[in-house]
């Protein structure tokens, strides 16, 4: 048993180690429902006219880890993020020259996503969906 703790409070400690360690790899790393390829499309709906007004969106999920490209009518960006078992993607935005320029919010539901984007200025703002591929 583990030293300097008699018999049954051992046990009772290394039985709550291992549900620690259980309940840990349930929230990092471990599969998703929204593991796969994704594609889609932004949409712009009010800001200045140098925001981007349209752009197709193609990603991957791994592990709830987001991965992936967004390419408008001017550049690509990047796009990273994570997704929790509800579906609901938490610390995910758009990068250009490795900078953040836009943050996204959204939610996934069976084969489909929908959600929102805004820029850090809060100037452009828009929408955005993708279907799994």
């Amino acid at each position: 048993m583990l030293k300097g703790i008699p018999g049954m409070a051992a046990l009772v400690v290394a039985a709550a180690l291992l549900a620690g360690c259980e309940t840990m790899s349930m929230f990092e790393g471990d599969a998703t429902p929204w593991d796969g390829r994704w594609t889609g499309r932004m949409t712009f709906s009010s800001g200045y006219a140098n925001c981007p007004r349209r752009g197709s969106v193609q990603l991957e999920i791994a592990n709830g880890k987001i991965d992936g490209r967004v390419r408008t009518q001017r550049t690509n960006f990047g796009l990273s993020g994570r997704v929790d078992q509800l579906g609901k993607i938490k610390n995910t935005f758009i990068t250009q020259h490795n900078q953040r320029v836009i943050d996204l919010s959204g939610q996934f539901e069976g084969d489909d996503f929908s959600g929102r984007w805004e820029d850090l200025q809060q100037t452009c703002r828009g929408a955005w969906e993708l279907r799994r591929s």
